[in-house]
């Protein structure tokens, strides 16, 4: 999950650990459901995942 977010931004993993330590706290609303490649229990290997909560601000 690391991996896919360092590679969607661009960055490194200890670039995007940098990008995150230096965010502010809180989500400003946005919640990441990161059923991305699946789950093990269930089986559900074509389960997505899902962003909501988002705006023009956020």
């Amino acid at each position: 999950m690391l991996s896919a977010a360092a590679d969607m931004l661009g960055v490194s993993l200890d670039e995007l650990d940098e990008l995150a330590r230096s965010a502010q706290p809180g989500a400003g609303g946005l919640t990441l459901l990161p059923y991305l490649d699946g789950e093990r229990t269930p089986d559900l290997p074509f389960a997505t995942g899902t962003m909501a909560g988002m705006t023009g601000t956020t």
